[in-house]
């Protein structure tokens, strides 16, 4: 609950047009893409969106994923087995489980993207 409450003030804060944000933060966001999307399968629809402007661009890609959290209600795992499958794939377990299941997506779609993966620290 906290860490949802933290992520959604950072995003309302990221994303509006604050004067509070520096001009270096106003100008890296306009960089970014944001999205909402509900989805029944998002790793799928997160590396189509991914493959679609890596095509549309001559810009590098950078996707920034998040660690999921421990106990989170959310799991991605039979996603993410379906797209081992469906590209005759494997991971060692340890690569899921330190990448987390969105990093361990781009790490199976291969592609052209950098990738960077986040986890806050639990007090």
């Amino acid at each position: 609950m906290q860490s949802d409450t933290a992520d959604n003030i950072l995003w309302d804060r990221i994303t509006s047009r604050s004067s509070s944000i520096s001009a270096e933060v106003r100008a890296a966001v306009s960089r970014i893409s944001f999205r909402n999307e509900s989805v029944v399968r998002p790793l799928h629809r997160m590396l189509e969106l991914a493959s679609s402007e890596a095509s549309r661009t001559s810009n590098p890609l950078l996707v920034v994923a998040g660690r999921s959290r421990r106990m989170a209600v959310d799991s991605h795992k039979r996603e993410l087995d379906q797209l081992f499958t469906d590209r005759g794939a494997s991971l060692p377990s340890e690569v899921s489980n330190t990448f987390g299941d969105v990093a361990s997506a781009f790490v199976v779609a291969g592609g052209n993207a950098s990738l960077v993966v986040t986890q806050a620290t639990l007090l």
